[in-house]
């Protein structure tokens, strides 16, 4: 057999119905992938006996398990390429359409202003009629497209949601202001989001080495957390954690006909937008989101693999490096503020761009460091943890992920 090169190792994933329970052959999803150290672990244990000749005399295996990575950077390909099953995987809910208002809502209709005051800078979109913005279930941090609107360059952008009242909307950026338009509009959502929840899904996953004729068939996977990475000169990257019941060693494939990786629609920090305290900000050099989801695997006698693998506490931790450019960043730590913090990363194309939007309601610093060098900006390591967020217009997690694509 030939030596297996690097970029010929293919990743197949489907999810399973029943935990460690593989799933048809059909319907696999071909991943992308930066690298992966996935691979079938065992407990091993050697004698503690006392001999006379001082040498071991046996070693057994114990329990099996699978555990290790997958690294890949962040795309907006469509759901076949597999990056939203095993994002479902980690925050353990469901991509789901949003909320949408139209005339049947507020049947007097829609008026766009230049907000005043605290909304200075940002749209308002006043709605009149007998509804309420809120109990349709629109989010601060959400992202919207009209479509209908009067004024032709206000429909189809991707517009970021400040503040959400019962009656009107906050909006950046600023969109072209209008008189109060009846009929002929629509503002909804866009694509789907996927709210923490408490779902146990487990998926099988394949790795192929088709040169040296090698198959690893990997059961009962479960995302034991993940790792964001978003700065503004390279592809936002995302690494998976996983942990696995056990996996068998081949020399066929198991999965039929898998789709093929899709290509292109990468997403990066240098285009989009980050909002930190209710506030956009560009001093930020860079950016990570953790999601651990604390599994663990006890063993049991009689079996060489566990019945299953439980979930703990799901936490959200993260950190931001900034400039300097004054002093509320710093205060937030100081005085123990609740912040939220949204950030959108988009694909190249026209507008509306393709983008992944991650959105936490409620966040507290919990450090404060400083980089003072020679030369260059002062620079601030801030790390934080991201807490279940309270309120009707805040997101229904520690956090959320919206995708441009239904």
């Amino acid at each position: 057999m030939p030596a297996q090169g690097a970029h010929q190792a293919t990743i197949v994933v489907r999810e399973e119905s029943t935990f460690g329970v593989p799933p048809g052959t059909s319907g696999g999803r071909t991943l992308r992938r930066v690298s992966t150290t996935l691979g079938l672990q065992k407990n091993i244990f050697a004698s503690n006996e006392a001999r006379v000749d001082q040498q071991v005399g046996d070693l057994r295996h114990g329990m099996m398990s699978v555990s290790g990575s997958i690294e890949r950077e962040m795309t907006i390909a469509p759901n076949s390429e597999g990056l939203t099953m095993l994002l479902a995987g980690a925050l353990r809910g469901s991509w789901e359409a949003g909320a949408t208002l139209t005339p049947a809502d507020f049947a007097t209709g829609v008026t766009i202003t230049n907000g005043t005051g605290i909304a200075t800078g940002r749209s308002v979109l006043t709605f009149a009629g007998a509804g309420n913005v809120i109990s349709k279930g629109f989010k601060n941090g959400d992202i919207i497209r009209a479509t209908g609107l009067t004024a032709p360059e206000n429909n189809n952008r991707n517009l970021r949601v400040m503040s959400v009242g019962n009656n009107h909307l906050h909006v950046l950026p600023q969109i072209t202001v209008s008189p109060q338009q009846a009929t002929g509009w629509s503002i909804a959502v866009v694509g789907s989001k996927l709210v923490m929840g408490t779902m146990k899904r487990s998926f099988t996953i394949e790795q192929s080495f088709e040169d040296a004729g090698v198959y690893e068939l990997f059961h009962g996977i479960r995302v034991n957390g993940m790792r964001i990475n978003i700065s503004p000169n390279s592809m936002d990257t995302i690494t998976f954690d996983l942990l696995g019941q056990r996996g068998v060693i081949g020399n066929a494939p198991y999965f039929v006909n898998p789709t093929a990786q899709s290509v292109g629609g990468t997403v990066t920090g240098a285009d989009g937008a980050l909002r930190v305290g209710g506030v956009d900000v560009g001093v930020v050099t860079a950016l990570q989101i953790n999601l651990q989801n604390n599994l663990s695997q006890p063993p049991v006698i009689g079996s060489n693999v566990a019945p299953e693998i439980f979930y703990g506490k799901m936490v959200v931790t993260g950190s931001v490096t900034a400039m300097l450019d004054g002093p509320a960043q710093m205060q937030a730590f100081e005085q123990e503020s609740e912040i939220d913090l949204v950030c959108v990363c988009q694909a190249a194309g026209a507008e509306p761009k393709g983008f992944l939007s991650f959105a936490m309601s409620r966040v507290k610093y919990t450090g404060l460091n400083k980089t003072v060098g020679p030369d260059g900006a002062v620079l601030l390591q801030i790390p934080f943890q991201a807490l279940l967020p309270t309120g009707t217009v805040q997101q229904g997690g520690s956090l959320t992920i919206q995708r441009s694509f239904a």
